[in-house]
């Protein structure tokens, strides 16, 4: 908790920043320097470890560290998405980079599995920072396919940020709601290790597969984002798949509890975390396009998913103190199903409230 709190903290404070130093390097220049300062970053962290510096203390320096950059680059990553994966929406060109992120972080789980049970921890941080040097390489060598956007306003950083969290109820109804599934099925990835140990689950193993199995769903996502846009418009889709991925949260939790072959718990195991991978990625690429599309005049998409990003950064360290509460209460397999069940009540109360007041802009249904 303490962890997250020093890695958080900070990015409240300099996510407001992003636009004013992107206004003055641009965006594709601002973002190669933030990853190659994630690159010495890691390094770093990694040579201090393994010279005996306290590791407790070490990793407590630079989570603040990491957690400013990281802040800022997560504001920037949809614009570069849209760029240099061209598609008729924020969710399409996401949707192209998720399938990409869901092969790499499948054998990313996979590989960790192994590296962590062979190396020191501190291998996984060099590791970490070499595979971002092609990354970054790519980013220098090879122009986007179209313009990226600069930012305006770029001097007054907290307060366009405040006034368009104020002004516009689209960017503010996407960010509560994204939010809020940020805080209640976000954490699963990150709670993988307690939530198997506490079921007891061979961690170096199992905790590996499930974590290969969620990015596999990944991938399906532009599946479900096609799916869901066309029956919902962007914001309700996202709700949809929010509510979709919330269900299988509780879905996984009574399949624990219930089902006593393990051949059979097993496979429904799998089919919840492809389906919960699918949508997740889904509901946060839908809510990232309604925020893309809800510009007004005097207002940019980076400045709007900077707000929208800010508020997610205060869910960030929320979700995984309540899942860790919850589990110590509770214990996994019912911690799965509380907070799945408690998904479907924010979706309906988020969904129902904005019927409620008739908000301007945002049909339910896409098609009659």
């Amino acid at each position: 908790g303490v962890l997250l709190a020093v890695k958080f903290a900070p990015a409240i404070i300099a996510k407001p920043y992003t636009t004013w130093l992107v206004g003055r390097f641009g965006t594709r220049k601002f973002f190669v320097i933030g990853q190659s300062l994630m690159v010495i970053l890691n390094l770093s962290l990694a040579g201090a470890l393994q010279l005996g510096a306290p590791a407790y203390l070490t990793l407590l320096l630079f989570s603040g560290c990491m957690g400013v950059v990281g802040s800022m680059l997560h504001v920037l990553v949809p614009v570069m998405m849209k760029s240099y994966l061209p598609s008729a929406t924020m969710a399409g060109s996401l949707s192209k980079a998720a399938v990409a992120n869901g092969l790499a972080s499948v054998f990313g789980a996979l590989f960790a599995t192994f590296l962590l049970a062979q190396l020191a921890p501190a291998a996984a941080f060099v590791v970490n920072g070499v595979l971002t040097i092609p990354y970054i390489l790519f980013l220098l060598f090879n122009r986007p396919q179209e313009p990226i956007e600069s930012p305006t306003n770029v001097h007054r950083t907290w307060r366009t940020l405040l006034t368009t969290l104020k002004t516009n109820r689209r960017v503010l109804r996407a960010s509560i709601l994204a939010a809020g599934a940020l805080a209640l099925i976000g954490p699963l990835n990150s709670m993988v290790v307690p939530l198997t140990q506490d079921l007891g689950i061979a961690l170096t193993s199992n905790a590996g597969y499930l974590l290969a199995v969620l990015a596999a769903g990944q991938m399906l996502s532009p599946f479900s984002v096609r799916w869901l846009s066309r029956r919902f418009s962007a914001l309700y889709g996202g709700a949809c798949a929010i509510a979709i991925a919330g269900s299988m949260l509780a879905f996984f939790g009574i399949i624990v509890w219930l089902v006593k072959p393990e051949w059979l718990m097993f496979t429904g195991i799998v089919v919840a975390a492809l389906v919960f991978g699918s949508m997740r990625i889904a509901g946060g690429n839908l809510i990232l396009s309604e925020v893309s599309t809800s510009t007004r005049e005097n207002e940019t998409t980076q400045g709007n998913i900077t707000a929208f990003a800010f508020l997610d950064t205060f869910a960030a360290p929320i979700g995984p103190l309540i899942w860790g509460i919850f589990i110590d209460g509770f214990g996994a397999a019912s911690t799965l199903v509380l907070l799945g069940v408690l998904t479907l009540i924010f979706v309906s109360v988020h969904v129902s409230s904005d019927r409620r007041a008739h908000v301007d802009s945002a049909p339910l249904i896409t098609r009659p």
